[in-house]
C-alpha cells in the first residue's frame, strides 16, 4: 500500500512551484514545492544515466531542505495526529500542501480529563489526558469535573468549541496554548 505524503512548508521557507496550476490539476491539489517538483520532473529525462544523475541531485536537495527545516515530509498518519494534537489552536505559520481527504479532517476530539481546576473567575481549566489545556469560555455553573471523566470537544458555530463532560450539557470552551 502506498502511503500518501503531505508536505508542510514552513513560513518563509520553500515557495510553492509557480502560481499557475494546470487546469486539470487545479481541482486535485495545490502546486507542489519547487524542490519536490524538480524531483518528479526527473522522470521525464530519457537517458538512463542522466535520469539517475537528476534523481541523485534532486534527492540531495530534498534531503538538504529537510535538514534545514525548509520542508517537512510527513505521512497521512502523522498529519492526522498533528491535526488532532493541534485541534482548537490557531495555525502558526504552517501551510498544509494538500487538503485533508474527505473524512480526514478533525471536527472533534474525545479524551479524558487529567486535571480540572476552578479558577478565581469561577471558570474551569481542564487538562486532558494528552496534555491539551482548555478553558471554560462562558460563565456557567457545572458540576466539578473529575479526573478520568470523559470529555468530547467539537467545533461549534463561528469558530467556537463546545465541550461535553460526561453527560453534562455542552459548555463553550477555548483551547489554551501549551506553556
Amino acid at each position: 500500500m502506498r502511503t500518501a505524503l503531505l508536505i508542510l512548508l514552513a513560513a518563509g521557507g520553500v515557495t510553492a512551484h509557480g502560481t499557475a496550476v494546470a487546469a486539470d490539476k487545479a481541482d486535485r491539489a495545490p502546486a507542489r514545492a519547487e524542490v519536490l517538483q524538480k524531483l518528479i520532473d526527473c522522470r521525464a529525462v530519457r537517458v538512463d544515466a542522466d535520469r539517475l544523475a537528476c534523481y541523485e541531485t534532486q534527492a540531495a536537495r530534498i534531503d538538504a531542505a529537510e535538514a534545514k527545516r525548509d520542508i517537512v515530509v510527513i505521512d497521512r498518519e502523522q498529519a492526522t495526529k498533528a491535526r488532532k494534537d493541534g485541534f482548537g489552536l490557531p495555525a502558526k505559520g504552517l501551510v498544509v500542501g494538500g487538503a485533508a481527504a474527505p473524512g480526514e479532517g478533525v471536527s472533534d476530539v474525545t479524551s479524558t480529563i487529567r486535571t480540572a481546576k476552578l479558577l478565581p473567575s469561577n471558570r474551569w481549566l481542564f487538562t486532558l489526558a494528552d496534555g491539551a489545556r482548555w478553558y471554560q469560555a462562558e460563565l456557567k455553573t457545572i458540576g466539578a469535573p473529575k479526573p478520568g471523566e470523559p470529555i468530547r470537544i467539537r467545533k461549534g458555530a463561528l469558530g467556537g468549541y463546545l465541550a461535553n463532560i460526561g453527560k453534562r450539557a455542552a459548555l463553550r470552551v477555548r483551547r489554551i496554548d501549551q506553556p
